[in-house]
C-alpha cells in the first residue's frame, strides 16, 4: 500500500535488536531512497515489489544500508520504527536469491494477467502520408519494393480484420471497446471512403475510436468526430509555424501549420478529446510556451479536453539531421524542471503513478513490461499483416502475424514479443527499479543495442528521483499526509 509517512512517525531511537545482531535480517535488494529537494535532512523511502512509500529521516537510511555492518551499529531506531521497515519490506529476512526469485515469479504473473486481461487492436489505414517529417522513423520501410506507401485498407480486407479481431479474443471484456487508426497518415483526404466504413462498420459492433494523426486533412474528417465515433485524437504540432513547417512539411506545399491549427479549432466543436503532441529536441523546446501562448490567443485552452504534451525525439538511427539537436534523456528532463514542469511528458506519468498510490492508499501500479507490445497490441494492417510494435510497422521481419486467408497464420515474432518481460532480463530483475522501469522500449534496444529484449534503462535512476520529487512537492504543497 503507498502510506506517506510524516517524520514523527517514524522516529529515532536507541534501541538495538537482536534480529539484526544475529543476522536473520538485511536490508531488502529493492530498497530504493530519494534524497528530497524540498527539506532537509528527509528522504522517500520506496520498495521496488511492496509497494511501500514513506518519507523518513536521513538516520533512517543511514541505518538501513549500514544494517549488516558491525563497525557501524552506532546508528539506532526505535523498535517502532524497525518494525515498520521489516513490515513494509525494507527489511527482509530473505536472501539476495530468494528475493530475486520472488521478483521474478512476480513478473510473470503481472505479465500473464495482462496477457488474460488487455488486448488493444489497431487498424493501420494506410502507408501513405502527406508529410515528409525530417525525423520519421517509417522513412526506411517505405522505400522498399512493396510499394508500401500506396496499399490501402479495402472493405473485403476491413471485414477480415474485424474477423481478426474476433478470433483472436471472442469475449469484449478481455479486450479494449477501442480501436486506434494509425498510419502513415490514416486520415487522409484520399481515403475517406475507408475510413467511413472502418468507423461504422466498428460503431455497429460496439466500438469507439481514436486516431493518431498530423491533423493537415482533419477538416474532411469532422462528421466522423463525436463522443461516439472517433472520440480521441493525437495531433502532432512541433512548436511554432517557424520550426514546425521546417520540420513536418506536406508533400506539395511544404507547409502544415496554420492547416493543422485552423483544424484543431474545427474538432473543439465536436467536444472530443485532442491531445497536441509535440516532438521536442533543443531547437524548439521553448516553441512549447509560445505555441500555449498562440492556442491561448485562439481561445484554445478554454477547452477543458485540450491538453499539451512533450515527446522527446530520440536519435533512433545515429544519424544527424540540420534542423534537428537531439536531447538525452536527462536533458530532456532538466529542461522540463527549469519551466517547473507545466507539460505532460515522461516523468509526469511516472510521478502520477506514484502519487496516486500514496493518495488512494492502494499499491503502486506495478508493470513487468514497458508497454502492451509485449502482451497483447495487435496492429492490423491493408497487407494482410499483423505488427506487436508501433515502431516496426512495414519490417517485414518484425510481423507477428497473417490473416489475409481469414485464419491466422502466428510467426515466432509472436512469441518473441508476447513472452517478453523483466523477468527473461537478468539486468533488470537485479534492479530495484524493476516494476517502475518496466525494462524500457523494446524497439528502441533492438535499434540501439542489436538486442532484443528488456534492459533499455535510459537513465531511469534520474528520472525516478525526478518523479518522487515532484510528487513530494504537490504532497507537501497540499499539506496531504496521513
Amino acid at each position: 500500500m503507498g502510506t506517506f509517512y510524516e517524520n514523527n512517525q517514524m522516529s529515532l531511537g536507541a534501541t538495538d535488536l537482536s534480529e539484526v545482531v544475529s543476522g536473520n535480517l538485511r536490508k531488502s535488494s529493492y530498497t530504493i531512497s530519494v534524497k528530497l529537494e524540498a527539506e532537509e535532512d528527509k528522504y522517500m523511502l520506496l520498495h521496488g515489489y511492496t509497494g511501500a512509500i514513506d518519507v523518513v529521516s536521513e538516520n533512517v537510511v543511514k541505518y538501513l544500508d549500514n544494517v549488516n555492518n558491525p563497525d557501524s551499529r552506532d546508528t539506532k531506531v526505535s523498535e517502532s520504527t524497525f518494525n515498520a521497515l521489516k513490515a513494509r519490506g525494507y527489511l527482509t529476512g530473505k536472501t539476495e536469491e530468494e528475493e530475486i526469485a520472488h521478483v521474478r515469479k512476480l513478473a510473470n504473473l503481472l505479465h500473464q494477467k495482462n496477457k488474460i486481461l488487455h488486448k488493444n487492436f489497431l487498424f493501420l489505414v494506410a502507408y501513405d502520408c502527406n508529410f515528409r517529417c525530417s525525423y520519421c522513423y517509417e522513412k526506411n520501410v517505405l522505400k522498399n519494393s512493396r510499394q508500401w506507401s500506396k496499399k490501402v485498407f479495402t472493405k473485403d480486407m476491413v471485414d477480415k480484420a474485424y474477423r481478426t479481431i474476433t478470433s483472436i479474443v471472442n469475449d469484449k471484456r478481455l479486450y479494449s471497446q477501442w480501436i486506434t487508426l494509425y498510419g502513415g497518415e490514416p486520415l487522409l483526404g484520399a481515403n475517406k471512403e475507408i475510413v467511413e466504413y472502418i468507423v461504422n462498420k466498428g460503431i455497429e459492433s460496439g466500438y469507439k475510436f481514436m486516431a493518431v494523426t498530423n491533423g493537415y486533412d482533419l477538416d474532411k474528417f469532422i462528421h466522423l468526430l463525436s463522443p461516439n465515433k472517433i472520440n480521441t485524437l493525437q495531433i502532432t504540432i512541433d512548436g511554432t509555424k517557424e520550426h514546425h513547417d521546417k520540420r513536418r512539411m506536406h508533400f506539395q506545399t511544404g507547409q502544415s501549420f496554420d492547416q493543422i491549427v485552423a483544424n484543431i479549432g474545427l474538432a473543439i466543436k465536436k467536444e472530443i478529446n485532442i491531445k497536441i503532441r509535440v516532438n521536442t529536441d533543443a531547437t524548439n523546446f521553448d516553441d512549447i510556451e509560445l505555441l500555449e501562448q498562440i492556442f491561448n490567443k485562439l481561445g484554445y485552452f478554454n477547452y477543458p479536453k485540450l491538453s499539451i504534451y512533450s515527446a522527446p525525439i530520440f536519435n533512433h538511427y545515429q544519424t544527424q539531421k540540420s534542423n534537428i539537436h537531439f536531447m538525452s534523456q536527462t536533458e530532456f528532463e532538466q529542461r522540463h524542471k527549469n519551466i517547473d514542469l507545466k507539460y505532460q511528458c515522461g516523468v509526469t506519468y511516472l510521478a502520477q503513478n506514484l502519487y496516486k498510490a500514496v493518495i488512494d492508499k492502494k499499491l503502486v501500479d506495478f508493470s513487468s513490461v514497458y508497454c502492451s507490445a509485449q502482451y497483447g497490441m495487435y496492429i492490423l494492417d491493408p497487407f494482410g499483416e499483423i505488427y506487436s510494435c508501433w515502431e516496426d510497422v512495414g519490417n517485414r521481419n518484425m510481423v507477428i502475424g497473417n490473416y489475409i486467408n481469414d485464419t491466422i497464420q502466428w510467426t515466432n515474432m509472436l512469441d518473441l514479443w508476447h513472452n517478453q518481460n523483466v523477468a527473461n532480463s537478468e539486468k533488470c530483475i537485479n534492479c530495484e527499479y524493476v516494476f517502475f522501469c518496466k525494462g524500457g522500449c523494446i524497439a528502441r534496444r533492438v535499434v540501439q543495442d542489436g538486442k532484443f529484449g528488456a534492459g533499455f534503462c535510459n537513465s531511469f535512476s534520474h528520472t525516478f528521483e525526478y518523479a518522487v520529487n515532484l510528487v513530494y512537492q504537490k504532497l507537501y504543497k497540499n499539506k496531504i499526509t496521513s
